[in-house]
């Protein structure tokens, strides 16, 4: 195939060789998929490694949003040694129940009724490390964080 008279190397100004490589890419991409039909499942251990990175991306992410300055690698720590690390810091205190809380919900989202007992419950284990949030753990009248203050 001629690349270069190919209508996505004229539409976007790619070099050949960029060319070959997002092809490439979408072959690799397509045996994957083609492989996965096959065998109608994953495997455990890619679908535990894909579980640990929503739970960092999204732990750290959804933490960002609220202020939290820790890194994707730092969350990817706390997230290895949970149980062995004393939490030193307001920030790795809400990243440990968030990920604790993700990965609890990931386990047994089928036997988790949406209901508000649930939620509540949820909201007690998401701050159950935070020093700072023991007063309003689960609490629907929490208490609105004052202007400039992380809640």
């Amino acid at each position: 195939m001629d690349w270069q008279e190919h209508r996505l190397s004229r539409r976007l100004l790619l070099t050949a060789e960029v060319s070959e490589r997002i092809y490439s890419l979408i072959a690799e991409i397509d045996a994957v998929k083609h492989s996965w039909r096959l065998t109608n499942r994953l495997m455990p251990q890619i679908i535990e490694r894909l579980m640990q990175s929503v739970l960092v991306t999204s732990s750290g992410a959804s933490n960002r949003i609220e202020g939290n300055r820790l890194t994707d690698e730092e969350v990817q720590d706390l997230y290895r040694n949970m149980r062995i690390q004393r939490l030193k810091s307001r920030d790795e205190q809400e990243v440990v129940g968030y990920l604790e809380v993700l990965q609890n919900v990931f386990e047994n989202y089928e036997s988790m009724p949406i209901r508000e007992s649930i939620i509540l419950q949820l909201h007690r284990d998401m701050l159950a490390h935070s020093d700072k949030d023991q007063g309003h753990l689960g609490n629907i009248n929490s208490p609105k964080p004052r202007r400039g203050e992380r809640s």
